[in-house]
């Protein structure tokens, strides 16, 4: 959110947080619930655009971190996360 411009971030906050209506929040901000209803519309484009990115940096961050993770299996190294259980364990 904070990526967002004051605007979008008052408006995401009147209706995810104090769960306001359209025509509630037009009587708040002072506008048309038709401005209402683009605006809202345009910052979550805008906050959807944000998180995609974040997600996607993320990828590239995990995709990073698994390859310089991977170690050789034939050297009894495990190659990231969970090594396989051992024949004939159970869980208590």
């Amino acid at each position: 959110m904070r990526g967002l411009s004051e605007d979008d971030q008052e408006l995401l906050r009147l209706v995810a947080w104090e769960e306001l209506a359209r025509d509630e929040i037009a009587l708040v901000l002072g506008i048309s619930r038709a401005s209402v209803r683009v605006r809202l519309h345009r910052a979550r484009k805008r906050l959807a655009e944000q998180l995609e990115a974040l997600a996607a940096a993320d990828d590239t961050a995990a995709a990073v971190l698994t390859a310089a993770g991977k170690r050789n299996r034939s050297a009894g190294q495990v190659m990231g996360g969970w090594a396989p259980a051992r024949p004939g364990t159970e869980e208590a």
